[in-house]
């Protein structure tokens, strides 16, 4: 007797629920950190950030462009509210750029581990390579999406 073929159509949608199920999770979290740092924004910097800014300006492994800023801070000229809401002039925009680039290399040499192709849905007969560049482009998406939220939260 002939052995039946699967329905491959229902048996990918079986295995891809998973899947589908962490994109919604994961751009549910996407939202809800968009309108959490919109909130946060709109209200400033709390004392606390403010005097870690003032503080991290008195290191001399502080950026120039930081200890900078401090001293006009000091001096009344600017807030730091005025630097992350874009308005700290060339020396604010220096500033963030130096921020964001050194989180940037902070997180460059995280050892994040490439997510595999489901046994499950090698056994269908998904082709593991699509399923990989699927995944790897789901990634990639996600990591610009979330630069992209903090270039805008910073300014």
């Amino acid at each position: 007797m002939p052995q039946e073929s699967p329905d491959l159509p229902s048996a990918i949608r079986a295995i891809m629920e998973p899947l589908d199920a962490e994109i919604d999770r994961a751009r549910q979290v996407v939202a809800e950190d968009r309108r959490f740092l919109q909130e946060k924004r709109s209200r400033g910097l709390d004392p606390e950030t403010k005097a870690l800014f003032e503080e991290a300006a008195k290191s001399p492994d502080a950026p120039d462009s930081l200890r900078k800023l401090a001293r006009q801070v000091e001096r009344g000229e600017l807030t730091w509210d005025d630097v992350f809401r874009g308005r700290g002039g060339e020396l604010g925009a220096a500033f963030l750029a130096d921020a964001f680039s050194t989180a940037q290399r902070h997180f460059e040499d995280a050892d994040l581990a490439p997510v595999a192709v489901p046994e499950e849905a090698l056994a269908t007969g998904i082709d593991p390579t699509a399923v990989q560049e699927d995944l790897d482009r789901t990634l990639e998406e996600a990591r610009v999406e979330h630069d992209r939220i903090w270039r805008e939260t910073l300014g």
